[in-house]
């Protein structure tokens, strides 16, 4: 992933807002190709992949970060509601077209 633009702003408040405009064409490209050769299947074990997401966006998207909080509680099913949320909203990241 590539940073396409910065913007530094800063607030009435004293504050400061750092905007990133970041380029997810890599990840898509290989969604898209997962998708349209193999769906998602990898190696010897069936294993499916599910989507193809940028490690960055776990850190930012509310999805992805509730997400991420139900796993680490023990909590699969909030996990997967969340994690279907997201693709739901960003289709271009899915690989596995059973979700």
């Amino acid at each position: 992933m590539a940073v396409l633009h910065q913007q530094l702003e800063r607030k009435k408040n004293g504050t400061y807002l750092l905007t990133n405009v970041m380029d997810m064409t890599p990840a898509m490209r290989l969604a898209k190709q997962y998708r349209d050769h193999s769906n998602g299947f990898t190696g010897d074990r069936g294993m499916q992949c599910a989507a193809i997401i940028p490690n960055w966006m776990w850190a930012w998207n509310p999805w992805l970060m509730e997400a991420r909080k139900a796993r680490a509680a023990g909590n699969e099913a909030e996990f997967m509601k969340n994690f279907k949320k997201f693709l739901k909203l960003y289709p271009e990241f899915k690989v596995a077209q059973n979700l």
